[in-house]
Parts: C-alpha cells; sequence; structure tokens
C-alpha cells in the first residue's frame, strides 16, 4: 500500500509540472461494440481492440490477423426529425436550394439547430494488424471533428487526427482460469489538430463561387510527432476478470504551428516553424466484468457484464463525483454469433448489436456521453458502425 501511495503521488508531481505546457487529450476510435455498452469496454479488451485499449490483452484470446477494420461514428441523435433537418442541410450544400443569400440563410439555420442542441460531427478510423501469443503489432489511424455552441456565431468546428504505429508484447503469469497477464507497448505517432470558425466554413460552403476546399485549408494546424507507451494488467479468476490500463505515457514533444495546405511539407521538414512543447495527460481506466455462463453452454447464450472507470485520479480531488466516471454495459451472445448489447455512460443509456460471420464482424452503437464538467450538463448523442475482417 505503501509502495502505491508512493507511485500516485510520484504521478501527481509530474502531473504538476507538465501544468506549463499544452496538454493533449487521447484520440480514441468510437468503437461500437464498446459504445453500446456505455464505453465499458477498454481495461478488458482482447484481439484488435488491444491497440486502443490495454496492452495485457495481447496475450488473451486465439492468434488474430486484422486485415481491415475500418469505423465510422456521427455525432447526431438518431431520430426522423434530424435525418430529416440532415437531408435538408445536404440540398443546400449540392445546390438544390440554389445557393444564394436565401440559402445560405436555410443553411445557417438548418444546421445551427443541430450544433446547439446536441452538436454535430463526424470520425471515422481504419486501422489492421496481429495480434495474439503476447505479441502486439498494428497501426491504426483516427480522424474525429465535432463542433456545439450555445449559438452558432462564434462556435468553431475542431478537429483532429491521428496517426499510431503500435508494438507490443504481453505475459501470462499462472494457469489458465486463474492467472495474472502483464502488458505494454509503444507507439510512434503523428498528431494534427486544427479549428475553424463554423460561420464562415457554412458561408464559404453555401457561396455558389467560392472554393470550400481552399477556404479549410488555409486555417491553422498544430502537429507534433512523438512517442507513447502503454501499459496494463488484467487478473482473471474463473468467471471474474479485473482490468487496468494507463495509456498516453509519453514525454514531451514539440508542437509545431503551420496549415492545413502546408502540413504534408511541414512534417517533412518543420525548419523556421513556431512551436511549443505539447505532452499528453495520461488516460487511467481500471474495470471489472464478470461471464457466469459455464464453457458448455456459452455457445448457446454466453452473457458477460461489465463495469469501467474512467480517469481514475480524477476521482482523488475532493469534489469527485464517480458518475463522471462510471461506465457499465453487458453483451450477450447467442449461438455463437450473434451480440446484444446495452449500457450506462455517466447516466447516459446505450445499445447495439452486432454479428461475427466467421471472418467478417460488423457491430453497431447508439450512444450518449457527457461533454459537461457533470453529469447531466452536456450530452452528445450519436451512432457508430465498425466492419472488421480478421483471420
Amino acid at each position: 500500500m505503501k509502495r502505491i501511495s508512493l507511485a500516485l503521488i510520484a504521478f501527481l508531481i509530474v502531473s504538476s509540472l507538465l501544468s506549463g505546457q499544452t496538454v493533449l487529450s487521447s484520440l480514441a476510435a468510437k468503437d461500437a461494440r464498446s459504445m453500446a455498452m456505455g464505453g465499458a469496454f477498454t481495461s478488458l479488451g482482447s484481439g484488435y481492440q488491444s491497440f486502443y485499449g490495454n496492452p495485457a490483452g495481447f496475450a488473451s484470446g486465439r492468434f488474430m490477423l486484422t486485415l481491415a477494420n475500418a469505423s465510422a461514428w456521427g455525432y447526431v441523435k438518431p431520430s426522423i426529425d434530424n435525418i430529416d433537418v440532415l437531408t435538408s442541410a445536404i440540398n443546400e450544400l449540392s445546390g438544390g436550394s440554389s445557393g444564394g443569400a436565401g440559402g445560405t440563410a436555410a443553411l445557417i439555420q438548418t444546421v445551427g439547430g443541430l450544433i446547439t442542441s446536441n452538436g454535430l460531427g463526424a470520425g471515422a478510423s481504419a486501422g489492421l494488424g496481429f495480434t495474439g501469443g503476447g505479441w502486439g503489432i498494428g497501426a491504426t489511424a483516427i480522424g474525429d471533428a465535432y463542433a456545439r455552441g450555445a449559438t452558432l456565431l462564434g462556435t468553431s468546428l475542431v478537429g483532429s487526427g491521428q496517426v499510431n504505429f503500435i508494438g507490443g508484447i504481453a505475459v501470462t503469469l499462472g494457469p489458465k482460469d486463474f492467472n495474472l497477464k502483464l502488458g505494454g507497448d509503444v507507439r510512434p505517432f503523428v498528431r494534427v489538430d486544427t479549428a475553424m470558425s463554423v460561420m464562415s466554413l457554412l458561408g464559404s460552403m453555401a457561396a455558389a463561387t467560392a472554393d470550400p476546399v481552399a477556404g479549410i485549408m488555409g486555417n491553422e494546424a498544430n502537429y507534433g510527432l512523438g512517442l507513447l507507451a502503454d501499459l496494463g494488467a488484467i487478473m482473471t479468476a474463473g468467471p471474474l476478470a479485473v482490468g487496468l490500463s494507463i495509456r498516453d505515457i509519453g514525454a514531451p514533444f514539440n508542437y509545431y504551428s503551420t496549415t492545413l495546405a502546408d502540413l504534408g511539407t511541414a512534417i517533412n521538414d518543420p525548419t523556421g516553424l513556431s512551436f511549443t512543447s505539447a505532452t499528453f495527460a495520461p488516460d487511467i481506466t481500471a474495470g471489472l466484468s464478470f461471464a457466469p455462463m459455464p464453457a458448455f453452454l456459452s455457445w448457446l447464450v454466453d452473457p458477460v457484464a461489465y463495469v469501467e472507470v474512467r480517469d481514475a485520479l480524477a476521482l482523488l480531488e475532493p469534489d469527485a463525483n464517480i458518475w463522471n466516471s462510471l461506465h457499465a454495459g453487458a453483451e450477450i451472445k447467442l449461438l455463437n454469433f450473434i451480440y446484444l448489447r446495452g449500457g450506462l455512460s455517466q447516466g447516459y443509456m446505450s445499445v447495439g448489436g452486432g454479428v461475427d460471420l466467421l471472418i467478417l464482424q460488423g457491430d453497431i452503437g447508439v450512444f450518449t456521453e457527457e461533454m459537461g464538467a457533470h453529469p447531466g450538463d452536456q450530452g452528445r448523442s450519436g451512432v457508430a458502425a465498425n466492419v472488421r475482417l480478421h483471420f
């Protein structure tokens, strides 16, 4: 216990020393399986999920070669009214309402309602890799953009992208049903962040004579290259499993300023560019799972329950509220290939499902997550889908 306390104190001291730097948040894919379970599938993931969850998962499950993994998500409430609103906006952008002042005003009103109520945005990720037998080698690319404000005027669309190359190992200590898995990986990465005014973007896209791509590419972009590490542990005791992952451990790196148009050139040669020092805020997640069904019946029905606490260090703060970090969910596998899922994320419900057809797996999830300081302040709803080709 004394060693754990000393480690936490040292961690907090290091964190305080980084307060003068630009601190970046972790950028992870909105995995449809996890989002359908309230986001409660990070510290106990295995296979491909280990690349953005717990590297101890490299020692779990069978050997898996993922030739392609593609995910996409949108930040919009999946309702008929919102579909109609988006359809109207797309018609404006495609010239269905002839641009001009009237068309621009209608477009701003249409999109503005979505941005001020739920926020509007989208993201995608792609990757491939090999996991199993204690090894994990792969690459992932993630992009995410989101806009939300009390009013449309002055709201910015904030976008981030990151490419990771991952190499890691894991070991299993103990027999199959009672063991401890320990793992770690290193991740060379490239990170890009940008922001642009929603009003200027909409005006440029709605004007018939404007070049919206040129307008977007002229925006400022910040980027950095560096090396991150992740550590994890998973302890299994019969139907119970406990997981702990610490992600985004790394030294400060140069965070350069350029434009989106000059990004490729700048990454190859940053000479003369202004920069600041940046670092990542380490992400600590702890989770628990319970799988009660005996192995000889699991092919028929196999329920698993998950509970997870994100940003665990925040619970040490005096005004900490566990609801800010709590995620819970459940998954029921039927006939070894059909999945039904549901969960709670900071008090918000989520739901989804999927199928696993030997080498092709597809998942979908509808979710809401908290963007404010307290549960119920600023929920953001969305839909995520995922397709994976693996052997």
